[in-house]
């Protein structure tokens, strides 16, 4: 009788408690569908463009964006989810890492620009710039501009200064034109 209970604690044993790893797993499991989601929005996005962009808007078509970030949210993700239900011990350090990875490297791009802010502006007019002559090209793209200039910088494009040239654009091209006569 007392092999038997310590045969049925042994194979019931667990270094993980219960409320963390459904806690984790629930999560997990959260975010991997949200990132089958985002993958599934970026790629009816991509097939839905009627004519395929210049190769130079590749880096900034929204589509693209959304399934990069998918993908490897749909990795990480899995790393913690099938972790947490096996109690895979290798899987959760993977899954620590590489969201411990990720937020040291938003970290250090965060740090390098603040201190190489002159960098980081040249690198945003080239952006700006390569983003205002393909403004029309790209629906999504422009769509998007369109969104950040309304909702999050509260710009209003129904004004008269605004029709030809978005507002966002004549702002940021304004804001390195006058940094580089100050330099």
């Amino acid at each position: 009788m007392d092999r038997e209970s310590n045969l049925n604690r042994a194979e019931t044993f667990s270094f993980i408690n219960p409320w963390i790893r459904y806690f984790l797993f629930f999560f997990s499991f959260l975010f991997w569908v949200f990132s089958l989601l985002i993958v599934g929005i970026g790629v009816y996005a991509k097939l839905q463009k009627a004519t395929d962009t210049v190769r130079d808007t590749f880096l900034i078509d929204p589509a693209v964006i959304l399934i990069v970030v998918g993908v490897v949210m749909f990795f990480i993700t899995f790393c913690g989810c099938i972790g947490a239900l096996r109690e895979n011990i290798r899987l959760l350090k993977m899954f620590s890492f590489t969201l411990t990875l990720v937020f040291l490297i938003q970290l250090v791009i965060a740090v390098l620009g603040f201190f190489h802010s002159d960098q980081t502006r040249e690198a945003l007019g080239k952006f700006v710039k390569k983003a205002i002559v393909h403004y029309r090209d790209d629906l999504d793209l422009q769509n998007l501009m369109d969104y950040i200039q309304k909702e999050v910088l509260r710009f209003d494009t129904d004004t008269p200064d605004c029709t030809t040239l978005p507002a966002l654009f004549v702002f940021m091209l304004a804001s390195v034109r006058i940094f580089h006569m100050k330099s």
